[in-house]
């Protein structure tokens, strides 16, 4: 192994942190493509942004973006939000 980095001329710190980097690359990379597939199946327009837009989201913000994603998409946080809005219960007053 000592001769590869001689060959290369790096050490072991530089050759982990390209190992490193190539990975976190083709992550992003995997979780952008999954991201922009889902968005263009969900049965309704994605929110905020469009499908392409949340990929490069992704691309550049990693697997916290992923989370976001999925809290806004996939999660009952927006069901919950919707049911306990104000708008929702000044029109239920109205309804009375």
């Amino acid at each position: 192994m000592a001769y590869l980095f001689q060959i290369l001329g790096t050490d072991f710190l530089e050759a982990y942190g390209i190992c490193f980097a190539v990975l976190s690359i083709i992550v992003h990379v995997c979780f952008a493509v999954a991201v922009f597939c889902d968005a263009k199946r969900l049965p309704e327009k994605p929110v905020l942004v469009w499908p392409i837009i949340w990929s490069f989201a992704i691309l550049a913000g990693g697997v916290l973006v992923v989370f976001f994603y999925w809290v806004i998409h996939h999660s009952r946080l927006p069901q919950w939000i919707g049911a306990n809005s104000p708008e929702d219960s000044n029109n239920s007053e109205d309804a009375e």
